[in-house]
């Protein structure tokens, strides 16, 4: 359907005028669908985070070496106080493989204010979705050096696994990505997105945590969009 070609007078009070379009030589009514905020579905600036090594000659995945019972961020997104935008997490992915057997813990956790994630290994820059958006304010760090600060013993997402090593190509492994969000159906239409508010000092990181001494190769990928 193409744009309203025709307005009527409906009388309401005063009187308003609506939108209409004409199809089977009748005009309908034109309804346009917006989301709780009131911006039209489909108009926001939408990114794609991939989170992987900054390299289009050899694998790209992120590589990490844990000690037994200890955690790592992999992927974090956050932004300041001074950020202007509102950012919805509408999608987060994760592929894993491992070098050796290992029970792998899994969450999705919100950061606080309290100590921002740096230095990224490496900094990852969103694709817009749309090529005339603006760059993302919000900033995407894959396993930073300095972790984000989290609330205790929260996550909205956690799953353990038990791997075993991935060292042939025989060796079986799932190929589909664990979605950490929206977890409950997976469904987009059930699960509300993820918020990180104007002006609020906050994000989200995805960790992992390894029993035993083990290398874990993955790709992180985070869908957001963005909006004042």
């Amino acid at each position: 359907m193409t744009t309203a070609n025709d307005a009527i007078t409906v009388t309401a009070g005063a009187g308003t005028t609506i939108a209409t379009h004409l199809a089977a030589a009748k005009e309908h009514q034109v309804i346009v669908v917006a989301d709780d905020a009131g911006h039209l579905l489909g108009t926001l600036d939408a990114y794609v985070a991939s989170y992987r090594l900054a390299t289009e000659v050899a694998v790209a995945a992120l590589s990490f070496a844990f000690a037994a019972n200890t955690e790592k961020q992999w992927a974090t997104i956050y932004h300041t106080a001074a950020a202007t935008k509102t950012v919805r997490v509408r999608r987060v992915e994760l592929y894993l493989a491992a070098t050796a057997a290992t029970i792998l813990n899994v969450e999705l956790r919100r950061l606080t204010a309290t100590t921002a994630p740096a230095t990224g290994a490496p900094v990852i820059t969103p694709i817009a979705v749309n090529p005339a958006s603006a760059a993302a304010e919000a900033t995407c760090l894959a396993l930073p050096t300095t972790a984000g600060s989290t609330i205790a013993n929260q996550a909205f997402f956690t799953q353990e696994l038990n791997l075993g090593a991935n060292t042939a190509q025989t060796t079986s492994f799932p190929a589909d990505p664990i979605t950490l969000w929206p977890y409950e159906g997976g469904d987009d239409n059930v699960m509300p997105d993820l918020r990180m508010r104007a002006g609020v000092a906050e994000g989200y990181a995805v960790s992992l945590r390894s029993s035993a001494i083990a290398t874990i190769k993955g790709t992180i990928r985070i869908v957001f969009t963005e909006q004042t």
